[in-house]
């Protein structure tokens, strides 16, 4: 799984773990207080990825993630903020924001789960070195 991890994984990932179509704005800011990621986005729901591109849609995030690279360039503390648009929130929660130490910006990924988490707080910001690290989390959660 690892090995397919570093070819998914990416500085900055973004997934919908939900059954319903989430978009909304993720910023993330460097060490030095700089932003480095100001984007929008749409996900697909989570139950539509194994029929993702069956129905032939111009959705660019039709598997329920993207992934942003050339973020991570230095080590620090980088913050992460997550704007869900109002009809996309979880169990009334539409946004997020956490500050992550990255160690290693070469080895190391941030990871946003939408809805991943308790239902009081469905939004998970994570930083891993691979996909492992996530089964480990929630194995100690």
């Amino acid at each position: 799984m690892n090995s397919l991890g570093s070819l998914v994984l990416d500085d900055v990932n973004l997934f919908n773990e939900t059954n319903e179509v989430r978009a909304g704005s993720i910023q993330v800011t460097d060490p030095n207080d700089e932003p480095v990621l100001d984007e929008q986005f749409e996900l697909a729901a989570s139950d539509e990825e194994d029929d993702a591109g069956s129905e032939g849609t111009d959705d660019p995030d039709e598997n329920g993630d993207n992934t942003y690279g050339d973020v991570l360039t230095d080590a620090g503390a980088y913050t992460i903020t997550l704007d869900l648009d109002e009809d996309s929130e979880i169990n009334g929660v539409g946004s997020a924001e956490r500050s992550v130490d990255v160690t290693a910006p070469a080895d190391e990924h941030i990871v946003v789960g939408l809805g991943v988490g308790s239902s009081e707080n469905p939004i998970e910001i994570t930083v891993i070195e691979e996909l492992s690290d996530l089964e480990d989390a929630e194995s100690s959660s």
